[in-house]
């Protein structure tokens, strides 16, 4: 549908931070910082209670510009912390988030951002990054968004507690505030020398407390402290919970020193996917200087590695010289994602590895193969996936080596020391549940998380090299004197605990998901929302926070015990449109071709289906659309003329009012105009009221003037020796009073909002200005409109086309886009040569430095998928395949929760034929929309090219049923028309090979056909239709949606994914033009406009079957009909 007159997408990225430690906000505006949004308020405070600190951000942000904002906040942490408190002003009052399951939370977000209210959700990310959503930022306003965490404050080498917050904001906050208490502390708290003028403590009976408030202030070094302590104390807190006490404790040691023997043969594997760009190479170096420094001599194997094994080469270490192989580390290309599956270990004849990467694995579902050998992981980037790097070091045997935390002396040991290792609480009846579990390396500061019944005890710890106990300690329990009340200790025992799971998150997903909603936390599986009104948590099943629940359980008790929400019997729904395909599909249509008219052929009441209601009426079906912004009309009234028969439309806009074959029905709603139906069969489809100002349908308001529209039947016109003004029928020109502006020129059904000028072809040459021409140099003008104009010169043309002839040239034929040869089955599809500037210049480079020239371009559109997506294209149309996937691979590491990007890399490796890849790209939407049913079938599909037909089977079939939400029963209904003949192709392709107990036998019925056409989407909340124009030039879409020879389209999808179908059964010989009608985006994201993919098939779901994909991405501002191709059935 049309975009929104004002909404944008607003982008505040708090990006990587100069250390794991903290957060840095950094605010961008459509890529840009400073665009109209800055932080206006940042208000910091922190509390800390012995070892732990809980840290609240109170950020305030400005929208100065006259815009509606959608707001995305990205806010990384360090591993091992979680959010445990969001908040959002609501009406002027902040408001407190509770937890809800990830799916969930996303769709109920969209189905109230749709009402354009104020939610909030704050969801986590790839690595340890959280993302928060805000809507709306209204103009000329401001919203404040709350976020807080705990961590534990880990032990200096002195001894001494080190806290430290840093700050690296390069922008001027109006308001700044920073607030630390240190409660119960012995004594005083110690600044650092660097901002020991900022930050001054004082005592308050047993608080230390200290306050930072300045105006127009850049906050941009860090502020930190040290609480001192003993020499080898060990922190205790400890918290009673019913009949539990959770007591987490942080304490030193002091280990011995023991040297592991040095390797010889070193395997280094270095990651050289796009987010490789982003680790800290310069602190890569000195650790690897060092470590050569301590190997002397060594054999090294460099693995050069991103969506696949890039390259492997051997170099000699000569008494620590590394020269030639750091010249090319130096050198190294970071281009495409990473799939760590396509790394094979055993391969390679060394004693140990070193990776160096982000484990972020973003492409493959496999993982690396591990040999024999310890793996080191070494880490650098600000944002990470420790749970992968974990994995792979403990399976190897190896450590992990962040050198976000660990300084030059720390990592250098952990490669050539043999690390102690927490080996556990030594067993006891009194205490359970402890994390960490599992053996990790210790080295220095070290902390445990458990469960107790009795809380005054002592309890012994573990350690040893290898699996030796070799060290013990052990630490005194004292609920007098370690009891705390301010902190949640359940909580940091609960964050302890799912960092350990998610190492092997698919195994512990549920129980990560139990625990992030008992203890109110983001995880993987948990958000946390806010919503505006008690009503929104009653509609959607969530419990509110507490300033609402009063108010929420009166509502509830009034309401009874029936207080769920309708929810679709979708078996039921999907046994009775099988049956109504059945007949369908045993009708017996008389398929005949007939002489064609110049114009598409209307609905014809003989092939419509009857749905009878009493005396022989039909139940008469339909949605209103407002022609405005193309949303659904509540309240719109329905009449049935000649009848005392009317009806108003529900919240989406549907209705169901009883009439007859040949009645006529009147829409009407205030502000719109009228509109009359003649009814012809039961779905009357979608009615679009156009606005009432200004007459819109007699008068076009274009500029400063108003013009009376001319009206014409022809798609073509030539005036040979005529003036445009006043002459041309079918064109609106408008006169500019404006000084230095021109006239502006429309073709009548063809403006668009945002670009309403035609496309000149002067001479046979487009161009998008005429204004140098002479009228008395015209010798012809041609009109080509509608979809004759786009079927010519493509997408460009979707406003329509003036064709000029001038006396100096000579009329040529128009240079239409390319149409691809009959190379499968009669299935011919429009390619449409990308027209952007960046692929012209590369073109132009010798094919040799064709590459090279995408990489020095690519610093201009890093942040661009569209740009990876075309360069992509261009490489694999031109026989480089390998280096177009790569390149079309980067798609799934620039937003690591996009869905749009994931379902659009699906789309285009579908199409490849790369189905392991296909399989993992839509497998990963649904972790990302597991409310979607679209989500399961785009994975459900992709099994079966992958060759796995039970699972995929299994798939498609609990995707048609589940019932997801009732939002999503109503955005999708009908959607089951589209996943029936998927599923009965897969069991009649696959007879006597699939296990079938699961499926009812009336669902089991195939429906071969002659041609299916399917068009899918990737965006939420975006309408196109599908229209297919069969060789009689009959048009079916749908209000039409069916033909004379049996064609039918599916139910029309106006929200949400799609899809939508063509089925026909038996095809007459001729043309099928497919043509899609594009609504425009209503939201921006990272992925850009929209992206659709269209199946053809011929003889869909027999052993002949063939079938051809088109992937293409909408241009950024246009709408209107786009012409995709012909299928030729012969």
């Amino acid at each position: 549908m049309k975009s929104l007159k004002y909404f944008f997408a607003l982008l505040f990225v708090v990006l990587q931070t100069l250390t794991a430690r903290a957060q840095t906000p950094q605010l961008t505006v459509d890529g840009k910082s400073n665009n109209g949004v800055k932080l206006q308020q940042l208000k910091i405070d922190v509390a800390i209670y012995g070892n732990i600190s809980r840290t609240t951000w109170q950020m305030t942000f400005a929208n100065s510009t006259s815009r509606v904002l959608e707001g995305t906040l990205t806010f990384p942490l360090k591993d091992g912390i979680s959010v445990s408190r969001y908040a959002l002003d609501i009406n002027g009052k902040i408001r407190e988030a509770v937890p809800v399951d990830r799916g969930k939370g996303a769709v109920v977000f969209e189905s109230i951002e749709r009402r354009r209210v104020d939610p909030g959700l704050l969801e986590k990310v790839e690595g340890n990054t959280f993302r928060t959503r805000i809507y709306p930022i209204n103009p000329n306003s401001t919203r404040t968004v709350t976020i807080g965490y705990e961590e534990e404050i880990p032990l200096a080498d002195n001894g001494n507690l080190k806290f430290n917050l840093p700050l690296n904001v390069k922008d001027t906050v109006k308001n700044f505030s920073l607030q630390v208490a240190v409660v119960q502390s012995a004594a005083a708290p110690i600044t650092d020398n660097a901002n020991s003028d900022e930050l001054q403590f004082d005592k308050h009976q047993n608080t230390y407390s200290a306050s930072i408030d300045k105006n127009d202030y850049v906050p941009n070094h860090s502020l930190s402290f040290s609480i001192p302590k003993p020499l080898d104390a060990s922190e205790v807190v400890i918290q009673a919970q019913g009949n539990k006490y959770y007591y987490f404790i942080n304490t030193r040691l002091q280990a011995k020193t023991i040297s592991r023997p040095v390797s010889q043969h070193i395997g280094l594997l270095w990651d050289a996917s796009l987010s490789g760009a982003n680790r800290d190479i310069k602190k890569e170096f000195t650790l690897l200087d060092a470590y050569f420094k301590r190997v002397n001599n060594a054999e090294i194997t460099l693995v050069t590695f991103g969506n696949t094994v890039l390259s492997t080469k051997a170099y000699t270490i000569d008494g620590g010289n590394w020269a030639q192989l750091k010249t090319d580390l130096e050198h190294v290309t970071y281009d495409g994602a990473t799939n760590f599956g396509n790394v094979n270990l055993s391969k390679y004849a060394v004693d140990e590895f070193l990776l160096m990467s982000d484990g972020h694995q973003t492409f493959g579902e496999k993982n690396i193969k591990l040999g024999n050998r310890p793996v080191y992981c070494v880490n650098s980037a600000t944002v990470a996936d420790y749970s992968n790097l974990k994995l792979i070091a403990l399976k190897s045997g190896g450590e992990l080596i962040d050198l976000n935390k660990d300084d030059d002396k720390a990592a250098l040991n952990k490669l050539t020391t043999q690390s102690l290792h927490f080996l556990g609480v030594k067993a006891t009846d009194a205490v359970e549940e402890n994390y960490p579990s599992l053996p990790v390396a210790v080295s220095g500061a070290f902390s445990v998380a458990g469960i107790t019944r009795n809380p005054n005890q002592t309890i012994t710890l573990q350690y040893g090299y290898g699996d030796k106990v070799a060290y013990e300690k052990t630490i005194t329990l004292d609920l007098a004197k370690n009891g705390v009340e301010d902190i949640n200790v359940a909580r940091l025992w609960a964050q302890k605990k799912i960092s350990e799971l998610d190492i092997n998150y698919e195994a512990n997903r549920q129980e990560i998901e139990s625990l992030g909603k008992r203890f109110c936390m983001v995880t993987r599986n948990t958000s946390l929302i806010v919503l505006e009104t008690v009503y929104d948590y009653i509609q959607y099943e969530i419990e509110p926070p507490a300033e609402l629940q009063a108010q929420y359980d009166m509502i509830m008790k009034q309401r009874g015990t029936d207080n769920t929400g309708t929810r679709r019997e979708n078996v039921t729904t999907a046994v009775n449109m099988q049956s109504e395909l059945s007949q369908w599909w045993a009708a017996d249509t008389q398929a005949k071709a007939i002489k064609v008219t110049d114009e598409p052929s209307h609905p014809s009441s003989h092939v419509a289906e009857s749905r009878q209601a009493s005396g022989g009426q039909l139940q008469i079906t339909g949605t209103v659309i407002a022609g405005n912004d193309k949303r659904p009309m509540p309240g719109a009234t329905v009449r049935v003329s000649g009848q005392n028969t009317s009806t108003v439309t529900n919240a989406s806009g549907e209705f169901t009012v009883n009439g007859r074959v040949g009645s006529i029905i009147t829409v009407t709603a205030i502000g719109y105009q009228s509109k009359q139906i003649v009814v012809r069969n039961y779905a009357l489809g979608r009615i679009t009221l156009p606005i009432a100002a200004n007459s819109l349908n007699e008068v076009m308001v274009v500029g400063y003037a108003t013009q009376k529209r001319v009206s014409s039947s022809a798609t073509v016109q030539a005036l040979p020796d005529m003036e445009f003004k006043g002459m041309v029928a079918g064109v609106a020109i408008s006169n500019t009073p404006t000084p230095g502006a021109t006239d502006k020129i429309v073709i009548r059904g063809n403006a668009s909002v945002t670009s309403p000028q035609p496309l000149y072809v002067v001479d046979g040459v487009a161009m998008g200005y005429i204004g140098g021409i002479k009228p008395t140099d015209i010798t012809s003008v041609g009109i080509l409109k509608d979809a004759s104009a786009t079927a010519v010169y493509g997408g460009r043309a979707a406003n329509g086309v003036i064709m000029i002839t001038t006396k100096k040239g000579k009329a040529q034929s128009p240079s239409a886009d390319t149409v691809a040869t009959d190379k499968n089955g009669g299935i011919n599809i429009t390619y449409n040569p990308a027209g952007a500037d960046y692929l012209k210049l590369i073109q132009k480079v010798a094919k040799t430095d064709q590459y090279q020239k995408y990489l020095d371009l690519r610093q201009t559109f890093s942040s661009n998928p569209i740009y990876y997506f075309d360069v992509a294209d261009y490489f694999i149309k031109t026989g480089h395949k390998e280096v177009g996937l790569r390149i079309l691979s980067n798609l799934a590491e620039l937003d690591l929760g996009s869905y749009e990007l994931y379902k659009m890399l699906g789309y285009k490796l579908k199409q490849l034929g790369d189905f392991e890849g296909e399989v993992f790209a839509f497998k990963k939407v649904t972790e990302l929309r597991p409310m979607d049913p679209q989500s399961y079938r785009d994975y459900g599909l992709a099994l079966e090219e992958a060759g796995e037909h039970q699972k995929a089977l299994d798939v498609l079939y609990d995707a048609m049923t589940r019932s997801y939400t009732a939002e999503a029963d109503r955005l999708y209904n009908g959607i089951q028309e589209v996943f029936l003949p998927e599923i009965n192709r897969i069991i009649a392709l696959n007879k006597g090979k699939l296990n079938l107990s699961s499926i009812p036998k009336a669902i089991i019925k195939p429906v071969p056909v002659d041609v299916r056409i399917v068009m899918d989407w990737n965006m939420n909340n975006t309408d196109i239709d599908l229209w297919v124009t069969d060789p009689n030039n009959e048009k079916c879409y749908y209000s039409h949606n069916r033909t004379e020879i049996g064609g039918r389209i599916s139910h029309d999808m106006t929200q949400g994914f799609g899809p939508e179908q063509f089925l026909l059964k038996k095809a007459i010989k001729g043309t099928y033009k497919i043509e899609i009608n594009y609504y425009g985006d209503r939201q921006a994201t990272i992925a850009g406009p929209t992206t659709i993919m269209a199946e053809l098939f011929t003889h869909y779901g027999t052993p002949q079957e063939k079938k051809e994909i088109i992937v293409l991405q909408m241009k950024k501002g246009t709408n209107g009909a786009v012409y995709i191709g012909d299928l030729d059935f012969k």
